[in-house]
Order: C-alpha cells, then structure tokens, then sequence
C-alpha cells in the first residue's frame, strides 16, 4: 500500500458542480473532502491495527474467518451482478435532465462509510496523530498529504485511541507453531477422487451421506448449487454417487440425480441425511436459500431479492 505515502490530489470542486449538475446542492467541495479523508485514514488504520482487533468480531461474525466471499447476501456472484448493473442504472441516471435525479433537492448521496462513525466524529484528532494533513488548492480542490515519520512517533498513542473508541483492547502477538513437528498433509494421498465438468458450479459445496435405497450400500450425494442451465443462472443441481471402491471416478455434470427448479435460488447450497418418515431408510432434505422472488432476468427486477430460501424432502 504505497499509495498511502504519496500526496493525493482530489478534484472536489469538479465533483461539487457534477453533484449539483443532478439536483445535489448539498455535496459541498468540503464535504467531498472529510468524506475522502475519513476512508483515507480508515485504510491506513486497517494496515496497521486490523491484525490486532480482528478476533474481538471472529468470534461473533463467522464470515470474517470462514466463507469470506459469502459475506455479501447472495455471496460474490449477486455482488457482481449488482455492480454491473448498477453501472447501466447510473449511465440512464446522466442521460436526464437535470431536476430528474432526485425529486427532493439535496437529498441523495451522501458520506456513509461503514464502521467509520467514531472517525467521522474525531476526524481532526486522527488526522492530527497520523500525520495526515489537508489544505485547499488555489483551483478550490483538495490534497492530502501523509507524513508516516510523525504517525510511527504517534502510533502507540493513535493504537491507545483507536482502542478505546472501539471499546476493544489489542490482541496480544500470537504465539510461534511448534518447530518440528512435520505436517501430514504430506503423506496422505486421496484413494479415489471425483471429477465434475460443469464451470463455476461449486460442485462439492454440500454431501449427504446414507443409504437411500435401502440396499445397504451407503451413497452419497454431492451439491453443486451454481448448477447452470441455458436462461437459468445458479438454478442448482445434486449429484448421486455410489461409495463403492470399483466405481468410476467420473461426474456426469449433465445429467444430475436431482436438479434445480427455478433460476437463482441455488438449490443444493446444503443438505442433511434423516430418516423423515421413519421407515429406516434414509431420507434427503435439500436447501435453496436464494428461492424468492427477483433474479437476474433485467435490470428493474433483479433486486430487490428477498433471499426468503426454500426446503425439499425426497424421501429414500
């Protein structure tokens, strides 16, 4: 992160007049600049003190630590889609008149930087210990310029202020792996290995293991919830493969045991092996968490989606 060791130069007096040219009046030269300043100080803060504060939230958000790219509701894919097409929305957006943007004057964007509040609030106190200063140009913009000798002087001073503004004490260095000790990972060899072709369908997201036909050979199924077809994203799939040590290695992605049935609703994000209905052989519950109304069909209707998630029983 070189970056944060240069002078940034912002062109906020070009950005106040684009605000205003949509009907924003509101979104000042100035607070252009404080907003910038505040993400600019919250990432060199994240460089340097994130490590020390991250296992107070892992206990208590798990997508800090485990399926990181599932932390955007509808994971990585819906994020994606949602940019790209925000970027058609804001493209129409220019092409008004201006007055059309927004039907208040003034309301619309503004500073809204997640987490940042305790900076927004004590903005100068941090810009002052990280070294970190702000002036006007001649042209009405603004630069930023970083002096990192002064926030190493500051930094044990900055480390106590940011602690206790997050009500957070920092965690202490971990400890060192015992030397010697040689991985296992290096002997072990996998004695079978399936093989799916299907793209980008998280074939293997989701097992159940069990006897689903009651001849006492234990199966199991495999979960590919980005199952795609032709006109149908993410629709689903799950795959039926036999345990026994003679059988082929091979996944016929096109042919799955069970499949999706609507688009986006990722049917086999998650199943379980129960006996339901009690008849001792083994039953399959399949989840769809995405099923809901909304998909990637146009640009209006794709959000809001409503994520509501739907169950299937398939009884052994």
């Amino acid at each position: 992160m070189t970056w944060q060791n240069e002078t940034w130069s912002i062109p906020t007096s070009d950005l106040e007049q684009i605000y205003k040219s949509i009907n924003l009046p509101n979104e000042t030269s100035t607070k252009i600049a404080e907003c910038t300043l505040t993400m600019y100080l919250g990432s060199i803060l994240e460089k340097y003190f994130s490590s020390m504060i991250t296992f107070h939230y892992d206990t208590h958000a798990a997508f800090l630590t485990e399926e990181l790219d599932l932390w955007y509701h509808g994971g990585l894919e819906d994020m994606g889609t949602n940019v790209a097409w925000k970027w058609e929305q804001l493209t129409e957006m220019f092409k008004k008149p201006s007055g059309q943007v927004s039907s208040v004057p003034g309301k619309g964007p503004s500073c809204s930087v997640f987490g940042a509040d305790f900076l927004r609030r004590k903005l100068s106190v941090y810009a002052e210990k990280m070294g970190v200063s702000l002036k006007e140009t001649p042209e009405g913009h603004h630069e930023f310029h970083y002096n990192k000798t002064l926030f190493e002087r500051n930094s044990r001073s900055l480390m106590n202020e940011l602690f206790n503004d997050l009500d957070k004490h920092p965690f202490p260095k971990p400890l060192n792996a015992t030397p010697g000790i040689e991985s296992l990972s290096t002997k072990m060899q996998p004695s079978q290995i399936l093989n799916s072709t299907k793209q980008l369908s998280y074939f293997g997201k989701s097992m159940a293991e069990g006897d689903f036909d009651g001849d006492g050979t234990q199966e199991i199924f495999i979960g590919a919830p980005g199952y795609t077809l032709k006109g149908l994203g993410q629709v689903g799939a799950v795959y039926l493969k036999s345990l026994l040590p003679n059988s082929t290695d091979i996944i016929d992605s096109s042919d799955p045991y069970l499949q999706g049935l609507d688009a986006y609703s990722r049917f086999g994000y998650s199943m379980v092996a129960l006996d339901v209905n009690r008849d001792g052989i083994d039953d399959l519950v399949v989840s769809a968490p995405a099923h809901g109304p909304g998909g990637a069909t146009n640009i209006s209707d794709y959000y809001p989606k409503d994520y509501s998630g739907r169950l299937y029983v398939y009884l052994g």
